[in-house]
């Protein structure tokens, strides 16, 4: 399989990515969540609560950790009652995680204040390019989703 070239254009692409996520985190404290929590333990409970099925193992893998680290980052979520470990009905050495009712609630009001910093990061775009922007990333998103 020959080797994919990259132009300058995905270059730029690779740093303007790269940027906007700094421009996040550094203007609108999306390091952390208002409850304190790193933004880390906010995207495993998001990743959870859209991945119906996430193991250990998955957070392990989308986040590029150890299994042990992985493991410590579920509990610290588990002591705040935010996730619910229940084994899986056809294998009982796999542990399915679910958001409880707490980490809901954590999950809804984090969205909405994260709407609010997105929507001040992306207010330099018109409205039409808002609309483009959002079914450029939903095809990428689509594309690259697994199922």
């Amino acid at each position: 399989m020959p080797k994919p070239s990259f132009t300058i254009a995905d270059r730029d692409l690779v740093a303007l990515l790269i940027a906007i996520k700094h421009i996040a985190v550094e203007q609108f404290g999306m390091h952390r969540t208002n409850t304190g929590m790193p933004f880390l333990a906010f995207q495993t409970l998001h990743y959870i609560d859209n991945r119906h099925g996430a193991t250990m193992k998955d957070i392990a893998h989308l986040f590029c950790i150890t299994p042990p680290s992985a493991t410590s980052l579920i509990k610290t979520l588990m002591k705040r009652k935010l996730v619910v470990p229940k084994t899986d009905a056809t294998d009982r050495r796999k542990t399915i995680l679910t958001v409880s009712p707490a980490g809901a609630r954590l999950l809804a009001r984090e969205r909405n204040r994260m709407i609010g910093n997105i929507t001040k990061i992306f207010s330099v775009l018109s409205p039409h390019d808002r609309t483009e922007l959002v079914k450029i990333f939903r095809a990428i998103v689509a594309a690259h989703t697994t199922k």
